[in-house]
């Protein structure tokens, strides 16, 4: 069986960025918050419709099932009391729930629609926003691609939504949240990133990884052929990361300073994740962050949007993203 790392026959990655697209831009703070601000306005603006709608469902809902619970409790009065008939009496109080019931779904509409427009127009605004990324609801990172990275994890099942696309300094990048499953069991919940540099810089597979136990479980199977590589520098902190590769003498150009420092800040701002880089096939390279939270659904129609924190987190998250793509550009040149 051909190794899954370094196959050279497998088909060739695609990132579906054909058609012209406005570079990818570093967000000026204050200019973020002005475009934040109004975009919050309409989203809430949005959200307090269906609220409203919401209200007005549920306070119907609500009128015709106290009516008919009342006209079951009625029933079940006359059917019990005065015919002693059990069964009907009962009939009596489950028919007067059925109302209820068949609301349930018509009530929760609006919050359903409410999510719907979040994804078709509050997303594809706020990643204009985000430096001028393209939103895909449903997109992600293309199934073919993972059995190249050598770190995904086995899976049987994979699962994407809240993509987004862009060119930053000529470098392609597409990244999604991302869910992986063997059987019922989660493996993996986080962000995908795929990046694809302008030309072929460096040959051979490298892998880095924070991930000690992925290391562990993989280097005496799935990366029994690479070579360990030092990923050490000046700064302990940044010394996370463990450096496997097939090719170890152009591995060892790849591995800087400024590369580890980079991707352990991004580490540090999603939550000090254990983060995974694969470098493949001479242009390309494939992050993997873990990370659970869902990072772009939408909140409850209940729920007010008052405040852009959780988006400027996201906003930083990105940012991070464009400063370790800085570090690719160099290798790009």
């Amino acid at each position: 069986m051909p190794d899954p790392v370094t196959d050279p026959a497998r088909p060739e990655i695609h990132i579906p960025l054909d058609e012209p697209m406005e570079e990818l831009r570093r967000t000026d703070h204050e200019a973020f918050a002005a475009e934040m601000k109004a975009l919050v306005s309409e989203a809430e603006a949005n959200r307090l419709r269906y609220m409203r709608a919401r209200q007005r469902r549920g306070f119907f809902a609500l009128s015709v099932g106290m009516i008919a619970m009342l006209a079951g409790a009625c029933g079940f009065g006359w059917y019990f009391l005065m015919e002693g008939d059990l069964l009907r009496a009962v009939g009596s109080v489950a028919i007067a729930a059925i109302p209820t019931l068949l609301f349930y779904s018509w009530i929760n509409g609006p919050q359903k629609a409410y999510v719907r427009t979040h994804k078709s127009q509050f997303m594809p605004k706020l990643a204009k926003v985000l430096g001028g990324l393209r939103y895909d609801a449903g997109g992600g990172v293309a199934a073919k691609v993972l059995g190249h990275t050598g770190i995904v994890p086995p899976h049987n099942r994979y699962d994407h939504e809240d993509c987004f696309l862009g060119v930053y300094k000529g470098i392609k990048v597409i990244f999604s949240e991302a869910r992986l499953y063997k059987g019922s069991r989660s493996v993996f919940r986080g962000i995908f990133a795929l990046m694809e540099l302008p030309k072929p810089t460096f040959s051979g597979h490298l892998i880095l990884t924070a991930d000690k136990k992925m290391a562990q479980d993989n280097a005496g199977t799935r990366w029994k052929k690479l070579s360990v590589i030092a990923a050490t520098s000046s700064n302990p902190d940044w010394n996370r990361f463990l450096g496997f590769s097939d090719k170890p003498d152009e591995a060892a150009k790849l591995i800087n300073e400024k590369l580890l420092k980079e991707l352990s800040e991004a580490a540090d701002i999603f939550g000090r994740s254990p983060i995974s880089v694969s470098f493949m096939k001479g242009k390309y390279i494939f992050m993997m962050i873990p990370n659970e939270q869902d990072m772009f659904e939408a909140s409850s129609v209940l729920v007010p949007i008052t405040t852009t924190a959780h988006i400027e987190e996201r906003r930083k998250e990105i940012e991070k993203l464009l400063e370790v793509m800085d570090v690719f550009e160099i290798y790009g040149k």
